[in-house]
């Protein structure tokens, strides 16, 4: 199904900071990031997901007008990335996006065998994970090849673990919750392929 009505890439950002900056710490601060340059590159938006339709899920595909792209860079810092979005779609001429988004700081949690994605807000000038007044996303992702898939919680794992967690906890609380939660609660969100 393609969707003309919203931009895909505009969803993920969205998603980044509506649905998964809600968290006052990332699973591990910058400094015990884990390598994982193969995630380094320019990824192409091939589909989303959409939820929000009460029939059930909706997989969206760019339509042949639209490109979003998602660049995975290296940061100065040991195992952080810097990651931009770029999107295209037509009949926008250049100039005419009013698109302000900057880049963010991520960088990779491993938790047994599953990699997640701290992504951070870049309020300063280098990457922080300790402070309580920043806000964070995390992002399970899978890559095989030249495949990249990003998963989210799912609306009610938010609302349960954010319960849960209440106003007060640590980092250790949080990454508990995330990564022990119930079968279902991480759903995919975006399906992305290494452009050559």
């Amino acid at each position: 199904m393609h969707n003309n009505s919203r931009h895909p890439l505009s969803l993920f950002l969205l998603l980044i900071v509506i649905a998964g900056c809600e968290w006052d710490y990332p699973l591990s601060p910058p400094e015990d990031a884990v390598a994982d340059t193969k995630l380094f590159g320019v990824w192409k938006l091939v589909a989303n997901y959409d939820y929000s339709n009460p029939s059930g899920v909706v997989k969206l595909t760019p339509t042949t007008d639209e490109l979003s792209i998602l660049n995975i860079m290296d940061a100065p810092e040991d195992n952080v990335f810097i990651i931009g979005f770029t999107e295209f779609h037509k009949p926008q001429l250049p100039g005419e996006s009013n698109d302000k988004r900057r880049t963010q700081y991520a960088w990779v949690t491993k938790i047994g065998d599953t990699g997640y994605l701290n992504v951070g807000s870049s309020d300063s000038a280098k990457p922080a994970g300790g402070e309580k007044d920043r806000s964070f996303s995390i992002v399970k992702y899978e890559l095989t090849g030249n495949k990249l898939v990003m998963y989210v919680l799912n609306k009610d794992a938010r609302s349960r673990i954010s319960s849960f967690l209440g106003d007060f906890y640590q980092r250790d609380a949080l990454r508990n919750q995330l990564t022990a939660g119930k079968k279902g609660d991480w759903q995919v969100a975006f399906e992305f392929t290494r452009m050559q």
